[in-house]
């Protein structure tokens, strides 16, 4: 498997372990995440058995139900195991396995599950600090249950105001978190003080996120530090506000604010709580986000980013139904490269990886903006032009032709690589309905057309 950046640093750094093995349990490629948390090294890995990794419990369980349940349904799912380090010691994960390709290659990803290990303590715990507060108790075990069965960060963030608001009996709650930018996004909950703090006043939640502890500040202590937030508590008639930060491995995610009009008592028992929920919510979080990410890469290819053959002939049959609906003409444009085999044959996979990615880059500035564009396998790639009539799908058809044929970088001359291109044009008001796959055979006819008058054209089909 031949990746570039950024798809390379991605699949070796992940935050989760990526695996491949044969059908029958050989490693033939890991990620240097995996690597670093056995404490081995890529050749010790590569060629060894995965489950040589794997405790005398895990053994079992992989060869009695993982292996036949794969056999059978071509994936497992969030199986618990216990691999064993290179210095003895274990290490808890979650394991999702899916079979691939006609080989039967296994697709492992592999999520360190010491977190839960530690929170199942940290519950204990809990449960042992609160006994005397049924309620707390039951707000930990209904979230618990909200988190896992959450699949997306609002009804994560829904969850863990439905846990607060019940467990610290707060005025207001709210669960901020941060965008790309480092600002908070009120996600779930109120913000009493919305409107009230200036941009460049001290924020406790920044204090929160940089201490990685609880920061508490109360109208009856003020020290100074938080001037702008103590007059906004108490314009709101509130007396406090504790904010918590919601943190996996150091990494900042949001902060949980809870404000209170009455005085409160920040004791143990309410900290331990708020931890607990803190805790569950941000590794919730980032399990969500991770599935996000592995569903986005297996609809995408990975050496050019764009959308794989699943996710084009999904797109196709959206496309379809979209023209139906609104009566308007749709095109799928289909290319092939011309010369792109000897590129690849006398320069080496790497100068066809290359010329791959910069042809890629020069489809996507031919396209308009709402076109969907996706490579369809090898040197072929299709776009997907919704409310576009033959006229609008020659002229973004001509813009790629042309885009392709300018000179490559890296590629010497005498390597002139082209773009044979055929259009299939379906307009609902004239034409029956097709599938997706007829709408998209119908577009690689065309190509063929257009590469058998001489290449370096564009064919046309209508439906």
């Amino acid at each position: 498997m031949t990746l570039v950046a950024p798809f390379e640093e991605l699949y070796r750094q992940a935050p989760c372990g990526l695996v491949v093995t044969t059908a029958d349990g050989l490693v033939t490629e890991a990620n240097d995440t995996i690597i670093a948390w056995l404490g081995t090294d890529h050749d010790s890995l590569v060629g060894s058995r995965l489950i040589d990794h794997l405790d005398t419990g895990s053994r079992l369980f992989y060869e009695t139900r993982h292996v036949p349940v794969l056999a059978l349904q071509g994936e497992v799912r969030e199986v618990s195991m216990t691999m064993v380090r290179s210095d003895g010691n274990p290490l808890a994960v979650l394991v999702n396995s899916t079979v691939r390709g006609d080989a039967g290659d296994v697709h492992t990803a592999i999520f360190d599950a010491s977190a839960r290990a530690e929170y199942e303590k940290e519950l204990l715990g809990a449960r042992r600090v609160a006994e005397s507060s049924e309620i707390r108790v039951r707000v930990l075990q209904a979230s618990s249950s909200a988190f896992v069965s959450s699949t997306t960060e609002e009804q994560i963030c829904g969850a863990l105001l439905a846990a607060a608001s019940e467990a610290f009996s707060a005025t207001a709650t709210g669960v901020f978190v941060l965008d790309e930018q480092g600002e908070y996004i009120l996600t779930a909950g109120a913000n009493p003080l919305d409107g009230l703090l200036p941009r460049s006043a001290p924020r406790a939640s920044d204090a929160a996120l940089l201490e990685e502890k609880t920061v508490t500040v109360s109208v009856r202590d003020d020290d100074g530090r938080y001037v702008a937030l103590v007059a906004g508590l108490r314009r709101r008639r509130l007396e406090s506000v504790s904010i918590i930060p919601l943190l996996r491995a150091g990494v900042p995610i949001g902060v949980l604010a809870c404000f209170f009009a009455r005085e409160q008592d920040f004791d143990n028992q309410f900290g331990d709580l708020q931890a607990a929920l803190s805790r569950q919510a941000a590794q919730a979080i980032v399990r969500v986000r991770m599935q996000r990410e592995l569903e986005r890469l297996a609809l995408h290819d990975q050496l050019t980013g764009l959308a794989n053959r699943k996710l084009l002939l999904e797109t196709v049959a959206a496309a379809i139904e979209r023209a139906m609906l609104t009566n308007r003409p749709l095109s799928v444009v289909f290319l092939d490269l011309d010369g792109f085999k000897g590129i690849n044959d006398r320069l080496g996979h790497a100068a066809g990886d290359s010329v791959l990615e910069q042809v890629a880059a020069r489809i996507r500035s031919g396209v308009r903006h709402e076109d969907a564009l996706g490579r369809y396998g090898g040197d072929e790639f299709v776009a997907v032009c919704e409310d576009a009539d033959r006229d609008v799908a020659a002229s973004i058809a001509n813009r790629i032709r042309e885009a392709v044929a300018a000179p490559l970088e890296g590629v010497p001359a005498g390597y002139l690589v082209t773009a044979s291109v055929g259009v299939a044009v379906y307009t609902p008001a004239d034409d029956v309905e097709p599938t997706n796959d007829e709408l998209l055979n119908l577009a690689d006819s065309a190509m063929y057309l257009a590469k058998s008058a001489g290449k370096d054209r564009v064919a046309f089909l209508h439906h």
